[in-house]
């Protein structure tokens, strides 16, 4: 059993001595990661820009920054945001290099507003991105209150009909939407 443990343990204990390990230098033209088995090095002129990952997907809680560089031969640099004086690292970073996250989202923006398919006009197509936008953010706060509103009605109910029916409505909601 404590075997078992050990082995189930060992890639949690490497990666968190890695991220122990791992140091960024950043000299006149490069950045260089220092990590527990690979150096990674990029100059300036070599990297395209930089992404936010953020954990599980959520956008309020990021995880790394990773610089990308312009060649797919190069490795890129993953940045963990748990380093003392990241907020300087990565004010430095989005000075210096440009965006990848925007840079999509922009260009994804245009090609919709370009596609015909969406509509016959500019302000149409626009207006039908921020209807969707409008639908993404219901739709969000909708799957996030419906588990709520379960655990609450759960608590309460002792079989009664109104509690159970509410609880089908709850989850009916996101479906019907």
């Amino acid at each position: 059993m404590i075997i078992g443990i050990g082995i189930q343990l060992t890639p949690l204990l490497i990666y968190q001595l890695s991220r122990y390990k791992q140091k960024i230098i950043i000299s006149n033209n490069t950045i260089i990661s220092k990590g527990l088995f690979k150096d990674k090095e990029l100059k300036f002129n070599e990297i395209k820009g930089y992404k936010r990952l953020y954990w599980f997907n959520r956008p309020l809680i990021q995880s790394h920054i990773v610089i990308q560089p312009i060649s797919d031969l190069k490795d890129t640099i993953k940045i963990d945001l748990s380093y003392q004086n990241i907020n300087e690292l990565t004010d430095w970073i989005e000075y210096k290099f440009e965006n990848l996250d925007s840079l999509k989202e922009q260009t994804d923006k245009e090609n919709l507003l370009q596609d015909s398919r969406f509509g016959s006009t500019t302000t149409e197509r626009q207006l039908k991105i921020s209807q969707s936008k409008k639908i993404a953010n219901t739709l969000n706060f909708v799957g996030f209150l419906a588990p709520l509103l379960l655990i609450l009605t759960s608590t309460f109910a002792n079989n009664n009909t109104i509690i159970v029916f509410l609880q089908l409505l709850i989850i009916a909601i996101p479906i019907l939407v």
